[in-house]
């Protein structure tokens, strides 16, 4: 039985690692020069349902750590390398950071029946996203609305929330839609933890608040 655990764990492990990778992909395929913008709205939730579903709760900050690094890596990689400064090793120090900071998130959340999932995903993010607005050698570089660019019909209440508003939208579709699927996995599979206690309602909750904050977000741009 406990040889069953440790592969138990060990299979769970490298999946949600794959899932980070595969996260860190999605969101370099959306940024240019790939352009592949629709992604930028799911790219996160594989490395999500890794940190929430998959990985133990020791080390399921390793997921974030895995896909925000190596989508840095992936995107701004190339741009620094031929410089040369201290920025190459940006996408590791973001990594590491991450690691320590989302340090029993896992835990929290199933502690709190995932009632702050959404709401400290989205605020966590323009937090971050702000911050580094006061920070001149970062700025802007690869921001999360970014790969809309090319969107015009998309991104006109920019000119009212900012690039930061968009960012939120975007977030918030990655956890919403990540809520929904960490629901069902929950409901279909024996992997999760008895601890977890998503419940049905909190779900169907945030699934049609982003809805409707999509549908009105291209409608103010639309109009």
């Amino acid at each position: 039985m406990l040889a069953y655990r440790q592969n138990s764990s060990g299979a769970r492990l490298a999946s949600g690692i794959g899932l980070s990778v595969l996260s860190a992909i999605l969101v370099v395929l959306a940024f240019p020069p790939y352009q592949l913008w629709p992604l930028v709205f799911i790219g996160w939730i594989p490395m999500l349902i890794a940190q929430y579903h998959l990985i133990p709760s020791k080390w399921s900050s390793l997921a974030p750590a895995l896909g925000i690094g190596l989508w840095l890596q992936g995107y701004l990689g190339p741009v620094f390398q031929p410089i040369g400064t201290f920025m190459v090793w940006l996408p590791l120090i973001v990594a590491v950071l991450t690691f320590l900071t989302d340090r029993g998130l896992q835990a929290f959340h199933q502690k709190t029946a995932y009632r702050w999932f959404v709401p400290m995903g989205v605020l966590n993010w323009a937090g971050t996203e702000m911050i580094r607005l006061f920070i001149p050698i970062a700025g802007t570089w690869a921001f999360i609305a970014y790969p809309l660019y090319r969107q015009p019909w998309l991104i006109q209440p920019v000119s009212i929330f900012g690039i930061i508003g968009m960012g939120m939208v975007v977030i918030l579709t990655n956890y919403g839609l990540a809520m929904g699927i960490l629901k069902w996995l929950e409901d279909k599979t024996s992997l999760v933890s008895q601890e977890s206690r998503l419940s049905g309602r909190l779900v169907k909750k945030w699934l049609v608040a982003t809805a409707l904050i999509l549908v009105a977000w291209v409608s103010i741009s639309l109009s």
